[in-house]
C-alpha cells in the first residue's frame, strides 16, 4: 500500500496539472489595450511580439493603439481605456504620477538613447543650430527629452542659444517640415532617417547622440 500511495501522489499531481492547462485553454484570452506614444523602432518591439504570438501564449488578446502623443496616451490609462502604456520615462510620464496617477514602471525594453538628429543641409554642426527653429512632438515628451539630452551632450542651452521650440507633431509631419523649411532640425529614429536622406536631409554619424 505505501509503494501504491507513492506512485499515486505524482499521478495525481500530474492529473491536476493537466486539468488546470485544459482549464486555462478553454477559457477566453484577456483583453489588453496598449497605447504607445509614437512609432518607432521602440515600439517595433510590440508589433513583433504580437504578430510572433506571444501576447497569444499567455492567453492575451493584445490590442495595440498609436497614440500621437505621451499626454493623451496616459490620459487613456487614466480613465481605464487602456491598461498599458508604452513610453519613454518624460516628463509627461512623471507629471502624471506627480499629477495622480497610480501608475507603476515595469520593464524597460531600450535602455539607451537611439535615433539621429536630423537637420537641412544648410546646417553642418551642433553651433549652427544657434538661433533656429526644431521640431518635436510635443513639450515634455519623449522626443523633446530625447531632443534635450542631444543639446546637453553638444553643449548647447537653448535659452542661452535662443533656440526656439515647435511643436509639429509626428515624426512624418517634421521630415516635411524640415524639407520645407518650416524646422532646421528634429531628433527621430534610424529607420526615418534613411527615408529621410531622399528629402535634402541630413543626419551625420557624428551627430548621433
Amino acid at each position: 500500500m505505501k509503494i501504491r500511495s507513492i506512485f499515486c501522489f505524482p499521478a495525481l499531481l500530474l492529473a491536476c496539472a493537466i486539468a488546470d492547462q485544459a482549464l486555462a485553454a478553454s477559457a477566453p484570452p484577456q483583453r489588453v489595450v496598449i497605447t504607445p506614444a509614437s512609432f518607432s523602432e521602440r515600439e517595433g518591439v510590440l508589433v513583433v511580439a504580437h504578430h510572433q504570438g506571444f501576447f497569444r501564449k499567455y492567453n492575451l488578446d493584445a490590442q495595440l493603439v498609436l497614440m500621437p502623443n505621451a499626454p493623451l496616451a496616459l490620459s487613456a490609462l487614466t480613465a481605464g481605456d487602456s491598461q498599458f502604456y508604452y513610453g519613454t520615462t518624460s516628463g509627461a510620464s512623471l507629471g502624471a504620477v506627480l499629477n495622480g496617477l497610480d501608475g507603476v514602471f515595469v520593464a524597460g525594453f531600450i535602455n539607451r538613447l537611439v535615433g539621429a538628429f536630423a537637420v537641412g543641409h544648410d546646417i553642418k554642426t551642433p553651433a549652427d543650430l544657434k538661433g533656429k527653429k526644431i521640431g518635436v512632438a510635443s513639450l515634455g515628451g519623449g522626443n523633446w527629452m530625447f531632443t534635450m539630452l542631444a543639446f546637453e551632450h553638444w553643449g548647447i542651452d537653448p535659452k542661452r542659444d535662443a533656440i526656439t521650440f515647435r511643436i509639429i507633431g509626428d515624426t512624418g509631419v517634421r521630415v516635411q517640415s524640415i524639407a520645407s523649411g518650416v524646422i532646421d532640425g528634429s531628433m527621430w529614429d534610424t529607420p526615418t532617417q534613411q527615408f529621410s536622406n531622399a528629402k535634402a536631409i541630413r543626419s551625420s554619424p557624428t551627430w548621433r547622440s
